[in-house]
């Protein structure tokens, strides 16, 4: 009898190669089906099963296995540079270089995080007025996150983000003193994208307009 599984062929014959002088073909296949098949599915089908399994266990596992995520990225083509409120109408400001932002999530809901973000970012000019003065801005950000999550395909979320809260002007021109002004901090993300590469870190990027960046990308890590 040939064990393949559960699955049981019943051989027709005894396993024995010679009979009456002559080679019994018959039952040397029968013989060589039993042997090929323990071996196929103790080295092909079995490991096949398994790694599927785990493969399969740790995709769905991985979205819903942290509830807390702190992330730091970079962000291009902030609004601050953009938007003359943001910059006290300095003239000759480039854009700025970017922006660094650090944030921690909390899961509320299966799809829905809430959380806090801070943003920095700075830009200088040489001609700030038409008197010829320099100065230099920095820009503190701190705002309320939330980020829902609209699709899930194994390691694969795509997601958008969005938040509001207050941005901290810094100036400094060389023709008096430094002084800060308080203004309101948002950002607009319609589409995110978050790949796991383990049940505790991913990758991410986004796509908006706002304080942190048209387009910003970095490491989210979970517990």
């Amino acid at each position: 009898m040939v064990e393949f599984g559960r699955i049981d062929f019943v051989c027709p014959c005894e396993v024995t190669f010679f009979s009456g002088g002559k080679v019994n073909f018959a039952n040397f296949i029968c013989y060589k089906i039993k042997k090929d098949s323990h071996m196929i599915i103790k080295r092909i089908i079995l490991p096949l099963v398994i790694a599927v399994t785990a493969l399969s266990s740790m995709a769905q596992d991985r979205p819903q296995s942290r509830d807390t995520e702190i992330s730091v990225s970079y962000g291009a083509l902030p609004c601050m540079s953009q938007i003359p409120y943001y910059h006290n109408h300095w003239e000759g400001l480039g854009q700025a270089w970017g922006t660094v932002n650090f944030t921690i999530d909390h899961r509320f809901a299966d799809a829905l995080w809430i959380g806090m973000s801070y943003t920095y970012s700075s830009d200088s000019s040489n001609r700030i007025d038409a008197a010829g003065h320099s100065g230099d801005i920095t820009w503190h950000g701190l705002m309320v996150n939330a980020r829902y999550e609209w699709l899930h395909r194994g390691a694969l979320t795509l997601y958008s983000h969005a938040g509001v809260g207050v941005l901290i002007a810094y100036y400094s021109p060389d023709n008096r003193d430094s002084w800060n002004r308080t203004g309101c901090a948002f950002q607009l993300n319609p589409i995110g994208a978050q790949w796991d590469f383990s049940r505790y870190a991913g990758i991410f990027a986004e796509a908006g307009y706002g304080v942190q960046g048209i387009i910003k990308a970095g490491v989210r890590m979970g517990f």
